[in-house]
């Protein structure tokens, strides 16, 4: 267990990059949704048990006036979380 033959020390390493793309893509597009989106109550708990908003990172910019879009702190509690 946890080792491998030289020849197929390329196909491990690709096989664990996609499986490390693979769970960051899902954890962007619906568990940070689902564990953090959605409205709080106003005894600081969520009020559903699974999150309602959020999916695909929306809401972590804001538009301004001139077009241009500004980032929220969402950006940075989804990173440092």
């Amino acid at each position: 267990v946890g080792s491998c033959r030289a020849r197929n020390a390329q196909q491990v390493l690709v096989i664990k990059l996609a499986a490390v793309c693979i769970s960051s893509f899902a954890w962007w597009s619906f568990g940070w949704s689902f564990a953090y989106g959605g409205s709080v109550g106003y005894d600081g708990l969520k009020e559903n048990t699974v999150g309602t908003d959020q999916f695909f990172a929306r809401g972590f910019l804001e538009g301004r006036s001139f077009g241009q879009a500004e980032p929220t702190t969402r950006i940075q509690e989804w990173f440092f979380t």
